[in-house]
């Protein structure tokens, strides 16, 4: 199985492919309503247990004495570690650092499994994602929304998934799935000599 997580401390988009890189399952966890970091580590902590399908670590001990266990490989989107355009500040920068290396090792911690960083832009050019920088109109692309656009036109992804505003858009945590259906389905290529 392979585990994509786009991790950050507003929200979690996460996505579970099978041996041949179909989509299992996507979810997401909303933590901006938490203030504490602290919890918010042990939010993904459960999260992530539930996510598959494990009630508790004692299930998970469980899991890893059956000879026959299939393998789990976590994929992590890399988070972010330079100013883009003043769009993030160093505190921000340093706070997502902060809480994408405790929930890593959360990963490692539950499944003495070391997670791989993938950094978004090379992982979206594993799939062929390649983002204007500028829209027909001359616009800045909107990245979340470009490669979500581009992920539903392929279909790889059920449409029950997505849910939309009054807009028309995607609520904000559907470009979360998604980014994490990206980095699972990059790090199964890259698993597999794709």
């Amino acid at each position: 199985m392979y585990v994509g997580l786009d991790i950050s401390t507003s929200c979690i988009g996460a996505s579970l492919l099978d041996e041949f890189g179909k989509v299992i399952k996507l979810d997401y966890l909303e933590l901006k309503e938490e203030k504490s970091f602290f919890k918010k580590v042990d939010m993904f902590s459960k999260f992530l247990l539930e996510f598959l399908n494990f009630n508790s670590s004692l299930d998970l001990i469980q899991y890893y004495k059956n000879e026959n266990y299939e393998e789990i490989y976590f994929y992590v989107e890399e988070p972010l570690q330079a100013f883009k355009s003043n769009a993030s500040m160093a505190q921000t920068i340093s706070l997502l650092q902060r809480y994408n290396a405790c929930c890593t090792y959360v990963i490692y911690q539950l499944f003495m499994r070391e997670p791989i960083l993938l950094n978004a832009t090379n992982a979206r050019k594993t799939l062929g994602i390649s983002v204007p920088r500028k829209t027909a109109n001359g616009l800045k692309t909107d990245t979340k929304k470009f490669v979500w656009d581009f992920i539903k036109n392929k279909n790889v992804i059920p449409d029950f998934y997505w849910q939309f505003k009054k807009t028309g858009n995607p609520k904000n945590f559907c470009y979360d799935m998604c980014d994490a259906y990206v980095i699972a389905f990059s790090g199964f290529l890259k698993q597999n000599g794709g």
